[in-house]
């Protein structure tokens, strides 16, 4: 998105069906989405622990992207990273 103006980006948004993306700021993009779209969250294994909380409906880490794609109505997915020795 760094080439790309915010008109740009939120135009190219509004066209997504489907966002992929790491952990981090960049998924907040999800907003400008239509709604009933997909967003699968790519998330790194950290020192070994990583719960998921059945309660919650997420991972032990900072959840606010499953919050903000049921907020926007969208589907949201994350996919555990492994690390390779």
């Amino acid at each position: 998105f760094e080439d790309l103006s915010f008109g740009d980006q939120v135009r190219l948004l509004s066209e997504t069906r489907l966002l992929v993306s790491i952990h981090g700021a960049g998924l907040a993009n999800m907003m400008w989405m239509p709604p009933g779209g997909d967003v699968i969250e790519l998330l790194p294994r950290r020192n070994g622990l990583f719960d998921w909380n059945t309660v919650r409906r997420s991972f032990r880490h900072d959840a606010c992207y499953v919050r903000l794609a049921e907020a926007m109505g969208q589907r949201h997915r994350a996919l555990l990273g492994h690390a390779h020795h």
